[in-house]
């Protein structure tokens, strides 16, 4: 099992065609998930997200995350991009691992389907009909 995993981490290379910001993927399946995990487990995300910022150089960085390659944005310009460009130039989703956690519900919806359930659910919240 042990040269097997180290086989994968020898021959795994990210996608190098991609216009990706600076980072690192490190390990392929595991990533910088312990240490993010750690980080909110003692109340220091902030830490952990501002230790990236001064390493790579910016207030974006690609990393490695519950299995799944993402890029992180850690500043208000960066989230209006990434909003005002849903489905246009992007595509945000979920993990799969916590896709398969949370299943087919309200939390993994994106795009037209989250808009849709969104719209759904606003005409049931009015304030004339609660």
């Amino acid at each position: 099992l042990g040269v097997l995993l180290l086989a994968v981490f020898l021959l795994w290379k990210p996608s190098s065609g991609l216009n990706l910001p600076p980072g690192s993927f490190v390990w392929p399946l595991l990533g910088e998930s312990v240490e993010y995990l750690a980080s909110q487990r003692n109340n220091a995300t902030r830490d952990f997200m501002e230790k990236r910022i001064k390493k790579y150089g910016g207030d974006i960085f690609k990393t490695h995350f519950l299995g799944a390659p993402m890029v992180v944005f850690y500043n208000p310009a960066g989230n209006r991009f990434l909003f005002s460009n849903e489905n246009k130039l992007i595509q945000i989703s979920w993990p799969a691992s916590l896709a398969k956690l949370f299943g087919n519900s309200l939390l993994t919806k994106a795009g037209d389907e989250a808009k849709d359930v969104r719209k759904t659910l606003l005409t049931f919240l009015k304030m004339k009909v609660l």
